[in-house]
Formats: C-alpha cells, sequence, structure tokens
C-alpha cells in the first residue's frame, strides 16, 4: 500500500515509521481497530498536525515533541 505523501487526513492502525514525511498531514488517527498494542513513539510527527488522535488502549509512550500546531 502506497500513501500519497501529500494527503492530510490519515487514518491508521498500523506504525508508519516515514510519518515525518507527510508534510501536510493535518489530521492523523491511530486506530485501534486491528492494533491493541500500537506503543510506537510518535516524536517525528510533522510540523503541520492539528488534530491527533491515539486509540489503542495499550499506548503509552511519553509526548514530549508534539507540534506546535497541534489544537486537538
Amino acid at each position: 500500500c502506497i500513501i500519497p505523501k501529500d494527503i492530510e487526513y490519515l487514518n491508521i492502525n498500523f506504525h508508519l515509521p516515514n510519518i515525518n514525511e507527510f508534510n501536510n498531514l493535518k489530521t492523523l488517527i491511530i486506530n485501534s481497530y486491528q492494533n491493541l498494542d500500537f506503543n510506537e513513539s510518535l516524536d517525528n510527527l510533522p510540523a503541520t498536525i492539528k488534530w491527533l488522535e491515539i486509540c489503542p488502549l495499550g499506548f503509552n509512550q511519553p509526548l514530549n515533541n508534539l507540534p506546535n500546531n497541534l489544537e486537538v
């Protein structure tokens, strides 16, 4: 599966190691539908993100480096 790098809305249930390359991304939802154990670092999020939703119950990583534009 190839995800366009200019996408603005992304709802995923897997780790995306190159998330910082999505320079137009405004909304990122990490869904727990099939991945209850998602527990990856989110230190490299694009600066463009305004909405971040983390649904997996097992997520317990520190959120120290969130983008300045983050609203929700």
